[in-house]
């Protein structure tokens, strides 16, 4: 069956001297598998296949097991953001955090639009102080694991249910009415008045939430990357 449909590049892998195993994230099937042929060739398609580029791909979607091929590929979003060390750097957070939070090859449209949505935002003139954040948030809520920030001043949040801890909450977090507030304004679509700190100790709490439900034990290489963009 040929199946046309929106894509993100996750992961690419050299399989053999003319060949890689490319694993694309697609609105139609979820995650698949790819071989991909001619991309070391001097003259190829390897810029389509950048990690982190939203693409059209047009392929044959079979049912037996094995790697599909893409018969067709296209470019979409802002491909000069490709020059911007910020963007390029917010992307690759995205990418780590995708990568550990998508399960399986089952596609959910809804989940699949936000992230799209997400990565073709990465343009030049972007507030990359905010945009983590916000993604953050969002997938937290796509993905059924949202936090319930109205929990009042000074909450400790049960990390387990997203609500206000107990005593018998074994882990939580400690959420401060500064990030209560602000979090809330973020969501109705303000951006509030925060230090480069106060953002990181945001992104900071979003991620360990996360990492709770769906990668425990994964460690994230990219968080360092805001100390260096917040610094700005």
């Amino acid at each position: 069956m040929l199946v046309k449909s929106q894509a993100i590049i996750l992961k690419k892998i050299p399989y053999t001297d003319h060949a890689s195993v490319v694993t694309i994230y697609t609105r139609e099937i979820g995650l698949q598998r790819f071989l991909v042929q001619g991309l070391h060739k001097k003259i190829s398609k390897n810029a389509y296949y950048q990690l982190g580029n939203t693409v059209e791909i047009i392929f044959n979607h079979k049912t037996n097991p094995g790697l599909l091929r893409i018969k067709e590929i296209s470019s979409i979003g802002a491909q000069s953001a490709y020059d911007d060390f910020g963007i390029q750097q917010v992307k690759w957070f995205y990418l780590e955090i995708v990568s550990h939070s998508l399960q399986d090859e089952h596609s959910d449209p809804s989940l699949f639009d936000f992230i799209y949505g997400h990565f073709l935002k990465l343009a030049p003139g972007a507030n990359l102080n905010f945009l983590p954040i916000t993604f953050l948030l969002g997938l937290g809520m796509e993905l059924g694991y949202e936090i319930d920030w109205r929990v009042g001043q000074n909450a400790a949040i049960d990390l387990t249910t997203g609500n206000l801890a107990t005593n018998a909450t074994p882990i939580f977090f400690k959420s401060d009415s500064w990030m209560n507030q602000a979090i809330l304004k973020i969501m109705d679509g303000n951006l509030p008045d925060l230090s480069k700190s106060e953002r990181r100790m945001i992104i900071d709490k979003l991620v360990a939430h996360l990492q709770h439900h769906l990668f425990p034990q994964k460690q994230l290489l990219t968080l360092e990357i805001f100390d260096m963009l917040n610094s700005q």
